[in-house]
């Protein structure tokens, strides 16, 4: 059972959190929409409602916990870079990061 940070609760986002629970994970998820949240809440241990690309939101998580952060805004490259670069500055073990291209 690993501790699993999944950042962007889009198609990708929830379809992983569901395959992810299915194998007893851990699960905390983060969207900066409530609405896209509701469907995953029961595969998730936990889900929280932040924009991640500020440093306090994901400090608030203890990054340093999770065996495995997944960082799935395909939408906004910008924001999906940055919030990479926080995370591994903040001490995540292992960062996985989803690109449209």
């Amino acid at each position: 059972m690993k501790s699993i940070l999944v950042i962007g609760i889009g198609r990708f986002g929830q379809h992983l959190c569901e395959n992810l629970a299915k194998h007893d994970n851990q699960i905390m998820a983060v969207d900066i929409s409530e609405e896209k949240l509701e469907p995953i809440l029961p595969y998730v241990v936990s889900a929280k409602i932040g924009d991640c690309t500020n440093v306090e939101v994901l400090k608030s998580f203890g990054i340093r916990n999770f065996d495995v952060c997944f960082v799935c805004i395909s939408g906004n490259f910008q924001n999906s870079l940055e919030i990479t670069s926080l995370l591994k500055e903040l001490g995540a073990a292992y960062v996985v990061s989803k690109a449209e291209r």
